[in-house]
């Protein structure tokens, strides 16, 4: 797992000039650490009260928390799919969904410096079992 302060640094190394950041976080601690780093307008939709995401408590959610988190999840995709560039961290499962999806021109792999050549193949049926767990 890589911090944020790596993140930002390496964002920054790839392209400084940026105005407006959504970070895509499911833990708040990140976005202070990123606001405070980045020179630049910096949005989020977690919570301040998040720290992670976690499957066993989500899953003893009442089924109304679960479905406004999903809709959160699900809205921070088609924020970063409606983006200009997408930073994306490869190991974390919406964003093999992500980098399949986007251009390979606008989308940077952070542990690389330059863009992803080529898609990974993975279906949207493989996303759907992976995110609600059907395998």
């Amino acid at each position: 797992m890589y911090d944020a302060t790596y993140l930002c640094k390496k964002v920054l190394s790839i392209k400084n000039d940026i105005k407006d950041l959504f970070l895509f976080t499911d833990d708040y601690r990140n976005f202070s650490i990123v606001k405070k780093m980045m020179n630049c307008n910096v949005y989020t939709l977690a919570k301040e009260n998040e720290r992670g995401y976690y499957n066993t408590s989500f899953n003893l959610l009442p089924w109304n928390s679960r479905k406004s988190d999903i809709i959160k999840v699900l809205s921070m995709m088609e924020i970063c799919m409606s983006s200009k560039m997408h930073f994306g961290y490869t190991g974390a499962c919406t964003n093999d969904f992500l980098s399949s999806a986007r251009d390979k021109n606008c989308y940077f792999n952070m542990l690389e410096t330059e863009a992803i050549n080529g898609r990974r193949k993975k279906t949207i049926g493989f996303y759907l079992h992976k995110f609600f767990q059907l395998r």
